[in-house]
């Protein structure tokens, strides 16, 4: 999934996103929305993600972005 550009994952009640995040440097949208559970932060290697335009994390209980 090398050429991955667009991950929707809404409504999905994730606990976590897997450290792999970041290999996924194709990766333009992502839509981590509504997931509505005790998930405070994202991993460090969202960092690495240099083509990402927009990244939705709206309705959740993300509290910092640091990482970013």
């Amino acid at each position: 999934m090398r050429s991955l550009r667009y991950l929707d994952v809404h409504f999905n009640e994730l606990r976590g996103l897997p450290y792999a995040i970041g290999r996924l440097t194709t990766l333009e949208v992502l839509n981590l929305s509504n997931n509505f559970n005790d998930w405070t932060e994202l991993p460090e290697s969202i960092g690495d993600q240099i083509n990402l335009r927009a990244l939705d994390l709206s309705n959740n209980q993300i509290r910092a972005l640091t990482s970013l």
